[in-house]
């Protein structure tokens, strides 16, 4: 399948694997969905524990860098999906784009929530 191995590319083998598998494109658009819900979920779980190591100053700069990520993470997808909008893919490909970026996301804030090293000038989380 072509448009499977352009998929690969994006969300990564295991989760394109696994949607792939669906029979019709509203299962794969599900699927993915559900993948992206879980992603955001352990996204918010962290931010959650991100949070409790912020004194009240980092707190509300770090409140508003994440609402200017999503707001760019969701202007991102829809500009980078623009092209298959009012098609039966176009679901999929939004929810494929939010998975990558909040992947990196995730990603970014599991960085944050590692021990600082000694001396470490850019090292957020002393209250």
């Amino acid at each position: 399948m072509v448009f499977g191995t352009f998929m690969l590319g994006i969300a990564g083998p295991c989760l394109a694997d696994q949607c792939e598998r669906e029979t019709d494109q509203f299962g794969m658009t599900q699927c993915y969905s559900n993948a992206l819900k879980a992603t955001e979920q352990s996204l918010d779980e962290l931010i959650g524990k991100y949070r409790e190591k912020l004194n009240n100053k980092q707190l509300a700069m770090f409140d508003d860098e994440q609402a200017a990520w999503l707001k760019y993470r969701d202007s991102y997808c829809k500009c980078r999906s623009s092209s298959t909008e009012g098609g039966s893919v176009h679901g999929m490909m939004v929810a494929i784009c939010r998975k990558d970026l909040t992947d990196e996301r995730l990603t970014d804030i599991q960085r944050l929530t590692s021990p600082c090293n000694q001396g470490e000038l850019n090292c957020v989380g002393a209250k």
